[in-house]
């Protein structure tokens, strides 16, 4: 889920090795869980997220980054949380090869709750609007 990134955090990640662990590996199955420590400042938690909040990643990454940006928006980390977008709220505009529809129905979303063209092209306006969208303070 996480153990991939490479956008400026430290991780550290157990092994299932049976020389480390002493444990016949071919007795466990691929999804036995394992334990992750994770060294990471303000700006990796952004990147990461960039990638995490997206609709392409699986759901329960998603699910794991968005709790991610949830506890941080509740211990007196909310400009933090605040700047934890997908990439195409970053960017503007979906990065991808294939998208997954989230920019148009968030661009849609804010057109019909007060935003406007311009806004979306200011970051700061930009985020609000995702924040707000986020927290569900307007109706779809």
């Amino acid at each position: 889920m996480f153990a991939r990134h490479w956008l400026g955090w430290d991780k550290w990640v157990s092994t299932q090795r049976t020389d480390r662990t002493g444990i016949n590996r071919d007795k466990s199955p691929q999804d036995t869980p394992v334990n992750m420590d994770i060294n990471a400042n303000a700006q990796a938690l952004i990147n990461v997220a960039r990638y995490r909040l997206c609709y392409q990643a699986a759901p329960e990454t998603r699910k794991y980054m968005e709790s991610v940006k949830d506890v941080l928006a509740t211990v007196d980390q909310r400009e933090l949380s605040d700047v934890m977008v997908p990439n195409c709220v970053y960017r503007c505009g979906c990065p991808e090869f294939k998208t997954c529809g989230y920019w148009n129905k968030f661009i849609k979303w804010a057109l019909s709750n007060g935003y406007t063209k311009d806004d979306m092209s200011n970051i700061h306006k930009r985020y609000e609007a995702y924040n707000k969208y986020y927290d569900g303070e307007f109706n779809d």
